[in-house]
């Protein structure tokens, strides 16, 4: 299983949220910024039911440095998420619109 699989899964999006927790070293925040520095992976954690725990939990444990390409994926893709049922849960929009001051 890789990282994708195991955040979409049900069981498994809950343990890798609590590792991710634990997070503290930069080669850990690294292997997640490499893995979420693809579009098509956060939109799949994005519009996944499971999926999108994971990617609330990397935006409210990142800086705002480390969600720029997470905070523009989910604004180009907004009106889609909105009317997705299972789209980000609105994933805590706040903070995306501080980070994007025109927005």
């Amino acid at each position: 299983m890789d990282f994708m699989e195991i955040a979409m899964d049900p069981s498994g999006t809950h343990a890798l949220q609590s590792l991710i927790d634990k997070l503290n070293t930069n080669k850990n925040e690294i292997i997640i910024k490499e893995i979420l520095n693809k579009e098509e992976n956060i939109l799949k954690l994005a519009f996944n039911s499971n999926g999108t725990h994971i990617l609330q939990k990397i935006i409210d444990l990142s800086d705002e440095n480390n969600r720029t390409i997470i905070n523009k994926c989910i604004l180009e893709n907004f009106s889609n998420l909105c009317l997705d049922p299972n789209g980000i849960c609105v994933v805590n929009i706040f903070k995306i619109i501080k980070f994007y001051k025109n927005f």
